[in-house]
C-alpha cells in the first residue's frame, strides 16, 4: 500500500503555514509516507490576507505556488499531487477539493466569492472533481446538506483545534458520504498524522480522483487502520 496525506500546507500559499513547501517533502519522505497532496487555502477576497489584494490570475498563482515547489521535490518513489482547501464568502466553512488545475479556476474568476451550492453546479460539470467538507464539527463550521459533498474528511490531526473526529466520522457513516483522513499540517509536526493508503500510488490528479471514487483506500488513523 501506498501512503498518503490528503491535507497539507505550505507556507508559500497558506497564511497560516509556516513550513516552506520543500521541508514539508522532506518531512513526510522521512516519515514514511509515499506522497501528500499540497491542499493550500484558497479563502474569499477578504480574507486572503497574502494574495487577496492581488488580480484573480495573481490569487490563482500564489494559490498554486507551494505546490510547485514542492513539485520540484518529486521522486520516483515520492509524489506530489495537488488539491485545494477552499472557503467561500457565504460563511467559515473549509472544503477540500481534488481534481481542479490552474486552469479551472482562471475559467471561473471570483469563484470564492460564491458559496458551496454555485460551487457544486460549477463542478458538476465536470467528471473528475471530488469536494469533501474539511473538519465539519470543528468550532465556527456549519453543517451543510451532506448530499452538496462527495464526502467528509472524518479524521483532521490539527493539533491546534478539536474537529471532534468521531462526530465526524458518524455523520458521514450516516449520510453514506467517502470519508478521508488528514493531518491538516501547518505548523512544525506537532499534529497527530493522518492519511489514506491506496492500493496503488496515483501518479496524476485525475487518477487521484477515480481511486477515492472507487474507494479503492483505506484511513491511517490514531488507533490503526480502517476501511
Amino acid at each position: 500500500m501506498f501512503l498518503f496525506d490528503t491535507h497539507v500546507h505550505t507556507a508559500e500559499s497558506s497564511t497560516c503555514g509556516e513550513i516552506p513547501a520543500k521541508e514539508m517533502v522532506e518531512y513526510y519522505r522521512r516519515n514514511g509516507y509515499d506522497g501528500i497532496i499540497i491542499t493550500d487555502h484558497f479563502k474569499p477576497f477578504g480574507d486572503d490576507r497574502r494574495y487577496g489584494q492581488l488580480d484573480w490570475e495573481g490569487r490563482v498563482n500564489g494559490q498554486w505556488l507551494g505546490y510547485e515547489l514542492a513539485k520540484e521535490c518529486e521522486t520516483d518513489d515520492f509524489t506530489v499531487l495537488k488539491g485545494v482547501e477552499i472557503r467561500f464568502k457565504d460563511d467559515e466553512n473549509d472544503y477540500l477539493v481534488f481534481g481542479t488545475d490552474k486552469q479551472f479556476y482562471l475559467d471561473h474568476p471570483d469563484i470564492t466569492e460564491t458559496g458551496v451550492e454555485h460551487f457544486r453546479k460549477v463542478i458538476n460539470e465536470y467528471e473528475d472533481i471530488l469536494l469533501f467538507q474539511a473538519h465539519p464539527f470543528r468550532n465556527g463550521m456549519q453543517i451543510v446538506n451532506p448530499y452538496l459533498l462527495d464526502g467528509i474528511e472524518v479524521y483532521n490531526g490539527n493539533a491546534s483545534h478539536n474537529s471532534r473526529n468521531s462526530i465526524a466520522y458518524e455523520w458521514a457513516k450516516l449520510h453514506g458520504r467517502m470519508m478521508l483522513s488528514g493531518t491538516d499540517n501547518h505548523e512544525p509536526f506537532r499534529s497527530t498524522p493522518g492519511g489514506v493508503y491506496f492500493e496503488e500510488r496515483p501518479t496524476d490528479e485525475k487518477q487521484l480522483v477515480q481511486m477515492i471514487r472507487a474507494q479503492k483506500y483505506k484511513l491511517k488513523l490514531p488507533g490503526g487502520i480502517i476501511r
